[in-house]
């Protein structure tokens, strides 16, 4: 097993992990909102530290692409191109959504979604695991969350607020509460190899699925304003 490091910055709760030769995996928390940003790096140090290693022994990045908190995918992005940069090691972009439905029972058929504000939901469906896969059976949107999890009957909502955004819409269903971690991150990267594999870290990018409320600003749209952050964006 390789030493990956694993960037998890997207969701409510920002967290990073490092792959071990061994098989093992270490993980540091990061906290929430603006602490994303400020303690990645002490965390990688830190990480590195503890595994008796350096920066220069790392052989891979695993990195949430998205879609979640702006501020959380640009910290994780952008830390991950400049260490595949600078060490000339692959880096690997993976949905968020999906690692969502990796961290969900892999013999249900899940909607993974999270909040986007605004009342609405990012999400994606996935179909149960196969031979350690799961089928995509919808393209990544965001759209009302009365619509989303309305149309959701017999399929397993998942995410880091699942259960209470179905409550929250009187919507009938099964909903449970995942994160999209370090650990799923990386069993995603490993059962979907080809997927999200960057060929130069100049070509990972972000995945939004909206633009941000200070873009929408600059493009003199601040009425009713729907790129308003959700609760991915909101310090605690």
């Amino acid at each position: 097993m390789a030493l990956v490091l694993s960037l998890a910055t997207s969701g409510l709760h920002g967290e990073i992990g490092l792959s071990l030769p061994g098989g093992g995996l270490e993980i540091r928390l990061l906290g929430r909102g603006a602490a994303r940003g400020r303690y990645v790096l002490p965390a990688v140090e830190a990480l590195l530290e503890d595994a008796d290693a350096r920066v220069a022994d790392l052989e891979a990045v695993v990195v949430d692409v998205g879609p979640g908190s702006f501020t959380g995918i640009r910290v994780g992005v952008t830390t991950a191109k400049s260490l595949a940069w600078a060490l000339s090691i692959p880096v690997t972009g993976v949905l968020s959504l999906a690692a969502l439905a990796r961290a969900a029972p892999p013999d249900r058929k899940v909607l993974a979604v999270r909040d986007a504000g605004r009342g609405r939901l990012y999400h994606a469906r996935f179909g149960p695991e196969r031979e350690g896969r799961r089928e995509r059976l919808s393209k990544p949107g965001r759209d009302p969350a009365v619509d989303v999890l309305s149309a959701a009957a017999g399929t397993l909502v998942v995410g880091e607020e699942a259960p209470a955004l179905l409550a929250g819409v009187g919507a009938p269903g099964e909903a449970l509460e995942v994160r999209a971690g370090a650990a799923a991150l990386l069993a995603e990267a490993r059962a979907e190899p080809s997927e999200g594999r960057a060929a130069s870290p100049h070509v990972l990018v972000p995945v939004y699925l909206q633009v941000s409320a200070p873009e929408r600003r600059l493009a003199g749209e601040t009425e009713g304003d729907p790129a308003a952050p959700g609760r991915n964006d909101r310090p605690k």
